[in-house]
């Protein structure tokens, strides 16, 4: 367990920092950490059921993750809030329908034509 609250550590340093880059790094530990705890269940389980240190340490760990998962929920939603709002300024200040993704001009007219009154 030792591994795993060392890496849990680093990922809520990695968090605080927003350094998105090192949590993708740590992931294929975490990944086997995990696997390796699942392989492990019924032993883990029966050690905790009979130390009470066991517990208060898996309680603390339970703490950790909980609270990284809520840091990266909230990194989440502030992601999509900033791309929704650059979204919205590209729509509203761009030139938004006129080119296409691959910035070649679009097919289709987006604006329509003025008329001009020319009578003086």
């Amino acid at each position: 367990m030792t591994e795993l609250e060392r890496l849990l550590e680093r990922e809520a340093m990695a968090l605080s920092r927003g350094a998105m880059s090192e949590i993708a790094q740590e992931l294929p530990q975490k990944e086997r950490l995990v696997a390796e705890l699942d392989r492990r269940s019924d032993e883990i389980a029966a050690q905790i059921a009979s130390k009470p240190r066991l517990q208060k340490r898996v309680a603390k760990i339970r703490g950790m993750v909980e609270a990284n998962g809520a840091q990266i929920a909230h990194l989440r939603r502030v992601v999509v809030e900033i791309v929704e709002d650059m979204r919205g300024a590209q729509n509203r200040h761009g030139l938004s329908g006129l080119y296409a993704n691959d910035g070649k001009r679009s097919a289709t007219d987006v604006t329509q034509m003025q008329r001009v009154n020319r009578e003086v």
